[in-house]
């Protein structure tokens, strides 16, 4: 039996998704591939955890990364999933000031695979998807219009999300490419979080990679 534990933001969380996110996928999935036999009946094979936090950074996980992994591992058996990044990618048209920096996040993020190494080798890192820039400039909860999206600057963060795999030897789930050469728009809700047809793909990715471990 596998512990899944899925980390990340709004996303992961499955915000405005009426059936839970692609974690919630991802778990129904496996629940009607693998079972176990537990007397007259049967349990799951795998458990997953969805540990998203609405508008979580890869800062905001660094804090709370290992109290929330030492409770729910299984030994060898514990994967660790990392699904961080959209909203470091805003920035201030205004200024030209970004939140965050690509430099940083990728040094943040390669910190929380070594500090899930410490529990498991099975690390799964998963890319970001592109926004809808007509809609993200402004998005509609940022108030005074100095929260903006815009795909080349998410590109750069997915780029990390793809080095720090690289250099770490983390798996990774990323479909950025793949969703920016269709019609991406049509797998978002609200222009930022992914509709049904967004988290299925992602549940989709990640389901893929982690079959190798399952």
């Amino acid at each position: 039996m596998a512990s899944i534990l899925c980390f990340g933001d709004s996303i992961t969380q499955g915000y405005v998704d009426l059936e839970g996110g692609w974690t919630q996928r991802l778990r129904r999935r496996l629940d009607q591939e693998a079972t176990v036999p537990f007397g007259d009946t049967t349990f799951p094979a795998h458990a997953v955890f969805n540990l998203g936090v609405s508008g979580d950074t890869a800062e905001g996980l660094a804090a709370r990364l290992e109290q929330e992994l030492a409770p729910r591992q299984l030994g060898d058996q514990t994967i660790v999933v990392i699904a961080i990044g959209v909203n470091e990618t805003a920035f201030d048209p205004r200024t030209g000031r970004p939140s965050h920096d690509p430099g940083r996040f990728a040094a943040t993020l390669a910190g929380l695979v070594a500090t899930a190494r410490r529990h498991t080798e099975r690390v799964l890192l998963v890319g970001l998807l592109p926004c809808d820039e007509a809609r993200m400039q402004p998005p509609p909860w940022s108030e005074d219009g100095d929260e903006h999206y815009a795909n080349d600057r998410i590109g750069q963060f997915n780029q990390a999300v793809r080095r720090v795999a690289a250099d770490s030897g983390a798996a990774l789930a990323d479909c950025f490419e793949e969703a920016l050469a269709g019609d991406h728009t049509a797998l978002l809700h609200d222009g930022l979080h992914p509709n049904a047809a967004g988290h299925q793909l992602l549940a989709d990715r990640v389901g893929e990679r982690l079959q190798a471990w399952l």
